[in-house]
Formats: structure tokens, sequence, C-alpha cells
């Protein structure tokens, strides 16, 4: 079952707000309290990109590991891509970008 105690946690100790975690995937800055309110979960590839965010293993933000630093063998999301940590960062801020911003960074790499 998915911690949002967790998540929470874990993003307060790196000083990330819940809206940067919408932000990531990307969502309504609600969209954390939203899915706590109706008793719903994340889907597997949205706790793959907190928990690439957050430094941690999607295992842990699940509850089937207490430790926050320990790596599953079969990693999921982003980090099964191989992805560096820059190539990650370099994602989440194309994610957070607005649309016009975005075309115009697909426009300069082209």
């Amino acid at each position: 079952m998915f911690s949002f105690e967790r998540l929470m946690s874990l993003a307060k100790a790196q000083k990330r707000s819940a809206s940067y975690l919408c932000s990531l995937i990307p969502r309504a800055n609600n969209y954390i309290n939203d899915l706590r309110r109706q008793r719903r979960e994340p889907t597997a590839d949205i706790v793959a990109i907190w928990a690439a965010a957050l430094h941690t293993s999607p295992a842990y933000l699940m509850g089937e590991t207490d430790d926050p630093t320990e790596t599953k063998k079969e990693p999921t999301g982003l980090v099964a891509d191989g992805l560096s940590d820059e190539d990650r960062e370099l994602i989440e801020a194309f994610r957070a970008a607005s649309p016009e911003k975005r075309q115009a960074i697909l426009a300069l790499l082209k």
C-alpha cells in the first residue's frame, strides 16, 4: 500500500513541496491531497517518478521495505531506463515547464 506519510516526509526532508511533486507528473497542485482524501493510490509510473525525484525506491514508498536507501534489483520507471541524475533533472525540468517553453526547448534541440 502506498505511503503518503513516507512521500511527504522525504519531500519535507529534501525541501520539496507537494506542488513540486505534482509538477513532475504533471498534475494539479492538489493531486496528492485528492488521492489521499479519495483513498486512491498513484500509478506505478507516478510512484517511480516520485521515488527517483526523492532519491529512494518505489518499494520504500509502497511500504515494501523500511529502508529508504534500498533499491530494487529490477528498478521501475525512470530508473529502469538507465538515466543519469542529470538526465532525470532535465526531464523533471522539462515536465515542469509550460507548453510554450517545451516547444521552444524542443525547437532549440532540433
